[in-house]
């Protein structure tokens, strides 16, 4: 947060940490990007009346770990961006743009691990003069070793024990080791400013060599999946999720008194559309766990709900065509035979971008329906949610193996396995 004291929005037209508002279907939608992917209890159950106040109620943990509010008016944008930093949700970066560059491993400094933060921190300063020549998505995901990246990245960095780190490009062959680079508050100045460099040098020369049309990443975005109780020495961690990612201001102000009562008052956001209670009493931490799942939240990995990726879908988004959240949970019946559902409003796959066993893409006469690939590969067959939802619960009630279920839906679209119609 910068030292300064902030300019009211009404007169810079956006905060820093806050991005540019987009018009949807239900009125602005506005954007946070809290520092490290964490906030405090306060920062939450602000944000909880500020919804109320000022939007619909509603904000969406977002697949980058960040929060959305949405149904604000033009009007209340100016009051709201001033509220927000008031909150606290204001950086010192600069007027290229609010995002965040380094996507922090969401257990980073939790269980032992080494704090990360600072690093992060003097990453994106070190890239502060190349923002505006950067991709809108570039991400350098930064975790420790032996741990998957959290979200697809550019640059994925991973930190050892011993403050050693190694450099990977996706798609590159093989990834570069780093000479010891510990963050900056622990180690040498020398070593502090090593590997921001290498970066900056890495992120020139994706610049210079970077079609104009920008390829897609090599490895899968599908995130970890943060569910339950997560172990970690004495403090447990409480990893829940709302369907879909979205959060009532009910919801907001529960997890922010679970965090203020049994927590350190910290919550962490993850690209799973989870959210992370750290350093819980390990005496509460089995009761808490019961009173989420009892309100509603995604606690365990059995849970169907935890396998369907849906958008806002109609009336939120003016592009979609069906309403994506409310037609998922129809499915999710499903989900468990066939694993992964994405439900698109439409082709534009705004909630996820990998592949997945059963894609439906929103358009005028229905859903495409797509198998093992993603909202840019042609349908199979155009249904309605109905035929869809009537086809998967005759599938499951078969009981076959998911290869069998993915056959048995090839045959009962009236297609052929591989074979594609054309949109």
């Amino acid at each position: 947060m910068s030292g300064a004291a902030p300019v009211p929005a009404s007169r810079r037209g956006w905060c820093p940490g806050i991005a540019r508002p987009m018009a949807t279907g239900d009125g602005l939608l506005v954007r946070i990007h809290p520092r490290h992917g964490s906030l405090t209890a306060a920062q939450l159950g602000g944000l909880a009346d500020l919804a109320e106040r000022y939007g619909n109620g509603l904000a969406d943990v977002t697949s980058r770990g960040n929060l959305q509010l949405r149904g604000v008016a033009e009007a209340d944008h100016g009051a709201l961006s001033d509220a927000l930093a008031g909150l606290g949700f204001i950086d010192d970066l600069p007027a290229t743009g609010p995002h965040r560059i380094v996507f922090l491993d969401p257990l980073a400094g939790l269980d032992g691990l080494r704090d990360l933060r600072p690093l992060a921190d003097a990453i994106e300063a070190e890239l502060r003069p190349l923002r505006a020549s950067l991709p809108g998505k570039f991400c350098i995901a930064l975790g420790h070793a032996g741990t998957a990246p959290a979200v697809a990245a550019d640059v994925e960095v991973a930190i050892d024990a011993d403050g050693n780190a190694v450099i990977h490009l996706p798609g590159a062959q093989p990834p570069e080791a780093d000479t010891p680079c510990s963050p900056p508050s622990q180690g040498r100045r020398r070593q502090e400013a090593g590997l921001p460099a290498r970066i900056v040098a890495l992120v020139l020369e994706f610049l210079a060599h970077r079609s104009a049309k920008r390829s897609p990443r090599q490895r899968s975005d599908v995130p970890a999946n943060y569910l339950g109780l997560l172990p970690a020495g004495e403090q447990p961690i409480l990893a829940v999720a709302p369907a879909f990612g979205r959060l009532a201001a009910a919801d907001m102000r529960r997890l922010a008194g679970w965090a203020g009562r049994h927590g350190a008052g910290e919550l962490r956001l993850t690209p799973s559309r989870a959210v992370l209670i750290p350093h819980l009493d390990r005496g509460a931490a089995d009761g808490l766990m019961r009173e989420a799942r009892a309100a509603g939240f995604i606690v365990d990995a059995d849970d169907p709900r935890a396998l369907l990726v849906a958008c806002p879908g109609r009336p939120a988004c003016r592009s979609a065509f069906a309403p994506a959240q409310a037609d998922a949970l129809r499915l999710a019946g499903a989900a468990g035979l066939l694993g992964a559902v994405h439900v698109s409003g439409c082709a534009k796959g705004c909630a996820r971008q990998a592949p997945a066993p059963l894609t439906l893409v929103g358009e005028a006469g229905g859903y495409g329906v797509v198998l093992d690939g993603t909202v840019r590969d042609a349908p199979l067959a155009v249904r309605s949610a109905a035929e869809i939802e009537a086809l998967l619960q005759q599938v499951v009630a078969t009981g076959p193996s998911r290869g069998e279920a993915i056959a048995s839906l090839v045959r009962a679209l009236g297609s052929e396995p591989g074979k594609e119609m054309p949109r």
